[in-house]
């Protein structure tokens, strides 16, 4: 499965202000969805933190901007309200200037609920671009793909894909994550 999201939003300040964003993991606790199964809106992402390494116990403080440039890699940990514990993820920057960044996201531990593997490790993976179109306005654009037989999701969970996938843009963009309307009902 392939979710595409486009949007645009106003930010007056420069790309490190969103990579600021980006960066700060530990931000992204607490961040919300429109789930499709409880009809309401829940919890997205219940812990977060960035790491030094890729293994959970690499715990450390936030991201700064700087380590955001062209080339980097960076790992942290996110546990979110379907899934057992934390995953670990590998972001890498594949390009960024003054006016875009490109970024490469995906798991790397798999993700579990119970006993059983939603995900194996690489199953889900994004990509971002963020990029300035006008002073004062950027465009988001985001790609996720999985194998819909890696997910135990319930059917028509292409919609929770896209509310998730909306919460992360709203996030970056600084409007508030449960915000009416959700993407899909």
């Amino acid at each position: 499965m392939l979710v595409g999201l486009a949007g645009s939003f106003r930010y007056d300040g420069e790309i490190d202000g969103l990579l600021a964003r980006i960066g700060a993991i530990s931000t992204k606790k607490g961040v919300r969805y429109w789930s499709t199964t409880e009809k309401n809106w829940q919890m997205l992402v219940t812990d977060a933190f960035a790491l030094s390494g890729p293994d959970a116990a690499l715990r450390r403080a936030d991201f700064k901007p700087a380590e955001l440039a062209k080339g980097q890699t960076i790992h942290y940990a996110q546990s979110d309200n379907r899934s057992a514990g934390h995953c670990v993820y590998r972001e890498r920057v594949l390009a960024g200037d003054l006016e875009r960044v490109l970024i490469e996201s995906e798991n790397l531990t798999p993700i579990k609920k119970m006993m059983v593997t939603l995900y194996s490790p690489g199953d889900l993976q994004t990509l971002y671009v963020i990029e300035r179109r006008a002073p004062g306005q950027w465009n988001f654009y985001s790609l996720t793909r999985t194998r819909m037989a890696s997910s135990l999701l319930p059917t028509g969970s292409e919609a929770s894909y896209i509310n998730r996938s909306v919460a992360f843009y709203r996030h970056v963009a600084g409007i508030p994550t449960d915000q009416e309307p959700p993407a899909a009902r």
